[in-house]
């Protein structure tokens, strides 16, 4: 994952590598970069960069079996709608997601 956020345009990658290695989840990380930068765009930026390059990782990883995981993780995040307290603390993960859906989105949700 370095060498994926080394070659993004971050403007501080060793940053964003050390919140990595040092949350616990995804809303811990997401609270964190939230705290550090405080720019809802900004983290939007750095959480889709991180996305392609995960992405990223799996091709290279997995090669041709890269839609067969896309399916599976696709058929996890329905399961994940199912339970809707989880489901609710990600999609408020997303500001622009609640922003384009009229969702509040305090800062304390997650």
């Amino acid at each position: 994952m370095e060498k994926h956020i080394n070659d993004r345009r971050f403007s501080k990658p060793r940053e964003i590598i050390s919140i990595i290695n040092t949350t616990k989840n995804l809303f811990e990380f997401h609270n964190t970069l939230m705290e550090v930068i405080g720019d809802y765009v900004a983290v939007y930026f750095i959480e889709t960069e991180l996305r392609e390059s995960l992405y990223n990782i799996i091709e290279e990883i997995y090669g041709g079996y890269l839609l067969y995981i896309l399916k599976h993780l696709h058929l996890r995040m329905e399961e994940l709608k199912s339970q809707n307290e989880l489901y609710d603390r990600i999609i408020r993960l997303s500001y622009i997601y609640c922003s384009n859906n009229v969702i509040d989105y305090p800062p304390n949700v997650l």
